[in-house]
């Protein structure tokens, strides 16, 4: 399986970046910091570091003497841009964002006329979401793995006129006949059966797996044969301490499975480190070893699962939905 490629991810910041300093108009201002944008992507500071170090190279910011940070290179500003919102499925953090979609979805608005916020709300009511996006003044907006309990706002905001393209679960898209104008489905079950077919060509027996999507394991199963017993299959990421070096003791698999974002790898990577015992192989996402802060195949035998074409399929998609909808809506108000 291909091995992570750390330039999508600096592709994806430096795309960010550019846009933010197009954006900002004819006075200088300070870029945020690396240890900002670390957390903002939930990446290393190696990666983030070398996007700072080549959009400064290609004069796309400054240095003020006496100022600690980069600022904004005011030549590089470009004026009527338009503003898209980027949301998590959850609202509140960027929990959710993929970064091969995210980087398509830079690239695919890469004409730097338009800005991708990634934006988070502070609301809790309805009515109250709504007026916090509505004030916002967004020309379209963008969520990510959309949770079923947020169609109905989404919704509110596509009848007020607003722009709007989210991606959710392909059962969803169909439970709810969610028009696809407005929705991309991701067919997770379609990336679980990808990572089957290639544990299977691995030669791998037992297996542990860990999921933020508890509800796929039986599609992991048929597509598998079954290789994994229920009870080495666990979801919540508060069990990762406790129980993954219990299973490793007891079961002794020859693969954990894990999937999710920064924070559920970190705790992973960190419970395997206070392990004393032999550590199986281990399969991950690409984006795992740059959100840990080391490099995990000097330490562990490592296997990558690649939904990278999956992800930067839906971030084409999306991202052309949008446009087409922001040209829509700009031409009538032309008229």
């Amino acid at each position: 399986m291909p091995k992570p490629k750390q330039s999508f991810l600096t592709d994806a910041v430096k795309a960010y970046l550019q846009m933010w300093i197009a954006k900002a108009g004819p006075e200088p201002k300070p870029l945020e910091s690396e240890r900002e944008l670390c957390i903002r992507f939930g990446i290393s500071r190696p990666t983030v570091h070398q996007a700072v170090e080549e959009i400064l190279s290609e004069g796309w910011c400054i240095r003020i003497p006496g100022k600690r940070a980069l600022y904004s290179n005011p030549e590089c500003a470009i004026p009527g841009t338009r503003n898209i919102g980027l949301l998590s499925g959850n609202l509140y953090s960027s929990s959710f964002l993929c970064l091969p979609e995210l980087s398509v979805i830079f690239k695919e608005f890469s004409d730097m006329r338009t800005f991708v916020h990634f934006t988070r709300l502070y609301s809790t009511g309805f009515e109250e979401l709504v007026r916090e996006l509505e004030n916002m003044y967004f020309n379209g907006l963008l969520f990510a793995a959309v949770n079923i309990e947020l169609v109905p706002f989404m919704k509110r905001l596509i009848a007020d006129g607003i722009p709007t393209v989210g991606t959710v679960q392909h059962y969803d898209m169909k439970k709810y006949n969610l028009p696809a104008a407005h929705f991309e489905p991701f067919d997770y079950a379609k990336s679980l059966e990808t990572r089957a077919k290639a544990v299977k060509s691995l030669g791998f027996k037992r297996i542990v797996m860990m999921s933020d999507y508890q509800e796929y394991f039986g599609e992991f199963q048929r597509a598998s044969g079954n290789l994994i017993e229920p009870e080495n299959f666990f979801a919540n990421i508060a069990e990762i301490p406790e129980k993954l070096p219990r299973i490793i003791k007891e079961y002794k698999p020859d693969l954990i499975i894990s999937d999710g974002g920064a924070k559920r790898y970190k705790l992973f990577f960190d419970t395997l480190a206070n392990y004393s015992g032999t550590v199986p192989d281990i399969m991950v996402y690409p984006v795992a070893s740059l959100s840990v802060g080391f490099d995990i195949e000097k330490k562990y035998k490592v296997h990558y699962m690649d939904d990278t074409k999956l992800f930067e399929k839906q971030g084409r998609s999306i991202a052309a939905k949008l446009k087409y909808l922001m040209d829509i809506k700009e031409k009538g108000k032309r008229k």
